[in-house]
């Protein structure tokens, strides 16, 4: 049932629609209908209708939708924009007809700067989207012009604002003033981070509309103390774009227009910057005639005034093309800074007590923490050099079941950024991921299968794939996997009994599990739209590593968190037999590993041994296998040597974020892996964010999908250590602490 909510004035709407974050989209805001006069001119009365969403989300087009609202609603009295029409002209703000300006012989609006306008009756806030009737003849904003997809809404209702008159909508482009500064915003009550209590007692963490999470106190101080300096550098850098100093709570200096408050949506759609891809956390700058959204780093590089087009460029844009989201109708020339606004989703007020409570945490010091003694059954990062690059190196942390003082043994390594391997954990799982059952139960479905040489997918039923791991007689054309299987569907969902099988097989749930408490990830609310980070399942054919040519199965790569990767399956068929009698343990698979500290000098070394091109990243672009004699080379003229790692099934195998890695299959495997945020790598996360989006603008891997900085802010913002500061005459509780507080809607959402 669609709902009807109306306000006593347009003033109440207006303001409702700018400020709110609650703002629906199967709800109709409207005025109470005057019983004297007609409703005024861009105002819709009680007694229209609006469809859902989902009814929506059936038309073909955002302009067919927006037609289809009116339609429903009856209107009785003609829209701005027919008047408009009628008069044949658009006024804009100063009342002069608009000029137009000759582009490629097509004549184009020709319009002024933003400018900020008081509110005022005679002002009309846009309450819709810009293909209805009323804001069809003025500019579009990115969202409608591309038929509003993805989660994205019109950009400008509740937004753009008109001048009204008896002519007509004039048009700036005006915005309301939106002060991140006003004092009517510091109405939360004052909070600090509770650090003081000894205890190490259990508490649960409710992530709006996901799940809980079970932490105690202790890992949420190590939460905050590891994660401290890096969400400082985050809101300083935050306050540098908004010229504003969070201790004196004031304007470092001032520009043009002020910074506009706009709050979070709750559309669950992941804000990206239109230009590059990396997450939008909270500062980002709008055009104020296209509405298109660009970081920081994306602004800077604009240049300050407008530069003259080339005419043949813009004949694309107006052709249709892809130009339309990359350039803006403003003197039909290039975006520019002049026409950009600077828009905050928190204000001043929170941010600064966020603020605070990084600083206060800070003042704490750095926390230390000694690792323990290693027993002499695990071998040290510290091992002897080996040389025999064949070889399972035992230069890294292996842990079994029976390992004495496990946990200690993982945080250790996982602190000092190295990988780790846990020995036989996946427990029984009957014949629940073998060959012969995936083509008995899912063969007729259809996946992208690639070719481990050329890289190349190729759609295939999943019983093609899996008929030459039961049947050896058949002759293998090349090597092929199945990677990040189901690609487009939750695992979950798809294979619920494997699920749990992998949730029983993974160890150190706290870190590697969906609501582990030391599992950053987790905490990210619903309606931020959580990155997918698993679990996928990787299925491949057996290859060899060995010689010149050899290609593996997964080349060197980078993940965007850390990562644990299960075996789960292995097939002897078709096994390389040279590779099998090499070594007693009978290895499925062998990883290569290298530190972050090794990154850069890995580059180098690709780009010379591959002649790759100095604009492609040797390591993002995954086309590249180091066999063994250039793993010795690497070795012997670079210093630079890897975790070499041989897995068989029920191996769990932990890659920390930042260390490239590769894998070869010596036997047809089945694995399952996801991805987690921990605390310890979360600068690592940070690096790589930066170096995606560094990627050009073709590239698979340039989006930014762990937004990590809101990730970050999660965490802070729910912390289940803070608490309001005591006010008088408030009573504590039964155990003589005040509780917790519930985070403000405006801090988490």
């Amino acid at each position: 049932m669609v709902e009807l909510v109306a306000f006593e004035t347009q003033t109440e709407l207006e303001e409702f629609l700018r400020t709110s974050s609650d703002v629906r989209s199967d709800v109709i805001y409207t005025v109470k209908e005057e019983q004297t006069a007609p409703a005024p001119v861009g105002k819709r009365s009680t007694r229209q209708l609006r469809r859902t969403h989902s009814q929506l989300s059936e038309a073909t087009s955002v302009a067919d939708a927006e037609e289809g609202i009116a339609g429903v609603a009856g209107m009785e009295e003609r829209s701005m924009s027919d008047d408009v029409t009628k008069k044949g002209t658009r006024k804009s703000g100063d009342g002069a007809d608009v000029k137009k300006v000759k582009v490629d012989g097509t004549d184009y609006d020709e319009y002024s700067p933003p400018q900020v306008l008081e509110q005022s009756d005679s002002h009309h806030l846009q309450a819709g989207g810009c293909s209805m009737r009323a804001y069809k003849d003025f500019n579009k904003c990115k969202a409608c012009i591309r038929k509003v997809g993805k989660g994205d809404v019109c950009r400008f209702r509740g937004f753009r604002v008109f001048k009204q008159t008896a002519d007509g909508l004039s048009y700036g482009p005006f915005f309301y003033p939106a002060p991140i500064d006003a004092p009517s915003l510091n109405t939360a009550r004052s909070t600090h981070i509770d650090f003081d209590s000894e205890s190490n007692s259990d508490v649960l963490i409710k992530v709006k509309d996901r799940h809980e999470i079970i932490s105690n106190s202790h890992h949420e101080k190590y939460i905050l103390r590891s994660t401290a300096p890096v969400l400082k550098t985050i809101l300083d850098f935050e306050f540098d774009c908004l010229n504003y100093d969070p201790i004196g709570k004031k304007f470092t200096s001032q520009s043009r227009l002020a910074p506009f408050l706009r709050p979070p949506d709750n559309n669950c759609a992941r804000h990206l910057c239109d230009e590059c891809l990396t997450s939008l956390f909270n500062v980002h700058y709008a055009c104020s005639v296209c509405a298109k959204e660009i970081c920081r780093a994306c602004y800077e590089a604009l240049p300050e005034n407008t530069p003259v087009d080339d005419g043949g460029a813009f004949r694309a844009y107006v052709s249709g093309s892809r130009d339309v989201l990359e350039r803006c109708f403003f003197k039909g020339r290039s975006h520019s800074k002049p026409n950009f606004l600077t828009i905050s989703k928190y204000s001043a007020n929170v941010l600064s007590d966020m603020y605070a409570r990084v600083l206060s945490v800070l003042e704490k010091g750095v926390l230390e923490i000694t690792p323990p003694p290693l027993p002499s059954k695990i071998p040290s990062a510290d091992a002897p050099e080996y040389r025999d690059f064949s070889q399972d190196s035992r230069n890294y942390t292996r842990i079994s079941s029976s390992t004495m003082n496990a946990d200690d043994l993982f945080y250790s390594a996982w602190q000092r950024g190295e990988t780790v391997v846990y020995e036989g954990g996946s427990g029984k799982t009957g014949d629940r991921w073998t060959a012969k059952y995936f083509m008995e139960n899912y063969g007729s479905d259809h996946a992208v299968v690639v070719n481990c040489e050329t890289k190349f997918g190729t759609k295939m039923a999943v019983s093609e794939f899996f008929k030459y791991w039961v049947d050896p007689s058949l002759k293998r054309k090349s090597i092929l996997k199945l990677p990040d299987w189901p690609s487009h569907s939750e695992f979950e969902q798809k294979f619920p009994e494997h699920y749990a099988d992998f949730k029983n097989a993974v160890p150190f749930p706290a870190y590697s599990s969906f609501t582990g408490a030391l599992n950053l990830a987790a905490r990210l609310p619903q309606n931020h739209l959580p990155p997918d980070l698993g679990p996928k399942m990787y299925n491949a054919f057996g290859s060899s590593d060995a010689g010149v040519k050899a290609y593996g199965t997964t080349p060197i790569h980078l993940d965007m968190a850390d990562a644990v990767n299960v075996m789960m399956f292995a097939s002897t068929v078709n096994a390389d037999p040279n590779q099998a009698a090499s070594n007693s343990d009978r290895p499925a698979a062998v990883w290569d590993i290298y530190a972050r500290k090794d990154l850069e000098c890995l580059r180098k070394f690709l780009r010379a041994e591959f002649d790759v091109d100095a604009s492609q990243d040797p390591v993002h672009d995954q086309f590249y296998y180091i066999d063994e004699a250039r793993r010795e080379k690497l070795f012997v003229e670079h210093g630079v040597r890897g975790w070499r790692i041989f897995q068989n099934v029920g191996d769990a195998v932990f890659v920390p974020a930042g260390c490239a890695h590769q894998v070869c299959n010596y036997m047809d495997c089945v694995k399952a892996a996801c991805d987690f945020v921990s605390p310890e790598n979360l600068s690592a996360c940070v690096q790589l964010t930066g170096e995606f989006r560094a990627l050009s603008k073709t590239h698979r891997r340039r989006e930014d999908l762990l937004s990590l900085r809101s990730i970050l802010w999660s965490v802070w913002a729910t912390s289940p250590l803070l608490v309001e500061d005591q006010q008088d005459g408030q009573e504590k509780g039964t155990d003589g602490s005040s509780s917790a507080s519930v985070p403000a809607a405006e801090n988490v959402q």
